[in-house]
């Protein structure tokens, strides 16, 4: 969920990066964000990551003080 339609998604998505990238040095498992998407008009936003789990998500969305309402794992053909 994300309200508004003046979100800063070039920042959000920099934050994000950066958080992965501590969260990786921090001895966690590997995590990037490929790209992030919002819907302005549903008030969402997706973020897509390249992780090897969950958890690992999870732990660097808090360091971004990003917290996810769900994390699923997604396929791309």
């Amino acid at each position: 969920y994300l309200p508004g339609d003046r979100v800063d998604l070039a920042e959000l998505a920099r934050q994000a990066r950066a958080a992965a990238k501590r969260s990786c040095c921090a001895g966690r498992p590997a995590v990037r964000l490929l790209c992030a998407i919002h819907v302005p008009q549903d008030e969402s936003c997706f973020a897509v990551y390249d992780a090897s789990s969950a958890e690992a998500v999870a732990a660097a969305g808090a360091l971004a003080g990003i917290v996810f309402d769900r994390i699923v794992t997604a396929i791309t053909g």
